[in-house]
């Protein structure tokens, strides 16, 4: 029995703390123990308890980050000595710098890259600290034994703009088993509950903390087009910066719905029929797996890991440019709306051919066994 330990900076409800649970769920018990650290206090929506119910033992320095600057390092060096891990894995900018800087530690060492640093952590935190987190972070990464990138895209962009070559794919998975498409009868029901209009045809977008997700662009593009076709909806989810700006821009239109925040975003994609996102940057997007998974067909501005989603799933992919207007607009105008049901279920055969969780976790499985040199 091999110990994996996982070093994150909290469980808190997000993407990443998402996609580490399912590599963890999907582990080989046989082979696999898996051990988990957390560097700061828990916030209150957090995942702690689901990751206790499927075995992993778990601890945390609960160290704040002002702390974390002074005592992090020999906390966890001493708390990965007791452990004595065969192979410790990494998540988030702090896990990764603080993994890289143990010492006196002969296990494997990894990391798990979801975004473009120089671009994701510039539009979170500004030009200055965005730079600074970038180069912590991309120093760290090269100290690592394999940085595991969620796209080609990322590998890509470790490699041409970081010379990082310590790097191989393995994508985002989604939990197919939960996320899963919907029957006509049960859509119309969490229509009904959700107040929303069952004949409609209903685009779903969400709306980020931050300015990424570029939920305005969206509204712009959609306007006209919502303006001939009455029977079409544009539903958000979720809350940031852009909300008020988005509803700003919607005018109180009948057309378009916000619901701010959920716990329940399964719902909102099983009664929805497409998906948009205008995203400005991204690793692999786990709103599009889940929203594939659904089987809806997806919008999705051209960046880089959105054609790679095109490559897997070309027949439920619509790209569209984010340089100048129209490129969307164009593209709902084109949409063929007849061949819908085929368009749903190439999303869906993608996801169960591809992009399962299961699939993700058995890539992550094979390299800890690479790393280990288990069946040699």
């Amino acid at each position: 029995m091999k110990k994996i330990l996982y070093i994150v900076s909290t469980l808190q409800r997000s993407g990443p703390t998402n996609q580490l649970f399912n590599i963890i769920k999907n582990l080989d018990l046989n082979l696999f123990e898996p051990y988990l650290v957390t560097l700061s206090p828990e916030v209150s929506d957090s995942k702690w308890a689901d990751y206790e119910l499927i075995g992993v033992k778990m601890q945390s320095l609960r160290l704040t980050r002002l702390k974390g600057l002074f005592f992090a390092k020999y906390k966890l060096n001493k708390l990965v000595e007791e452990i004595n891990p065969d192979l410790i894995h990494s998540q988030g900018a702090r896990a990764d710098v603080f993994s890289a800087g143990l010492s006196g530690i002969k296990a494997p060492k990894i990391c798990t890259v979801r975004n473009f640093p120089q671009l994701d952590y510039k539009m979170t935190y500004g030009s200055l600290l965005g730079l600074c987190l970038t180069f912590t972070q991309t120093r760290a990464f090269r100290t690592l034994d394999l940085c595991c990138c969620v796209s080609d895209a990322v590998a890509k962009n470790l490699r041409t703009e970081f010379r990082i070559n310590n790097t191989k794919t393995i994508r985002n998975g989604v939990d197919d088993l939960f996320f899963s498409k919907a029957g006509m009868e049960e859509k119309n029901v969490i229509r009904e509950r959700l107040s929303l209009p069952v004949d409609a045809v209903i685009w779903l977008s969400s709306i980020g903390k931050d300015l990424r997700k570029n939920s305005d662009f969206i509204i712009k593009e959609f306007m006209p087009f919502l303006e001939s076709n009455s029977n079409h909806m544009l539903v958000f989810i979720g809350d940031g910066e852009l909300r008020r700006i988005c509803e700003n821009l919607a005018h109180h239109s009948s057309q378009i719905c916000f619901f701010g925040r959920t716990q329940d975003v399964k719902s909102f994609l099983q009664t929805a029929d497409y998906f948009v996102s205008a995203s400005k940057a991204e690793g692999m997007p786990n709103a599009v797996l889940e929203a594939m998974a659904c089987g809806l067909p997806t919008f999705l501005s051209d960046i880089e890991p959105h054609v790679e989603v095109k490559t897997i799933s070309p027949a439920s992919t619509f790209l569209f440019s984010l340089a100048g207007e129209g490129g969307l607009l164009a593209q709902l105008l084109e949409c063929d709306f007849n061949n819908y049901k085929s368009q749903s279920d190439n999303a869906y055969a993608a996801v169960k051919e591809q992009l399962a969780s299961s699939i993700m976790s058995k890539s992550y499985q094979q390299t800890y066994k690479q790393l280990l040199r288990l069946g040699e």
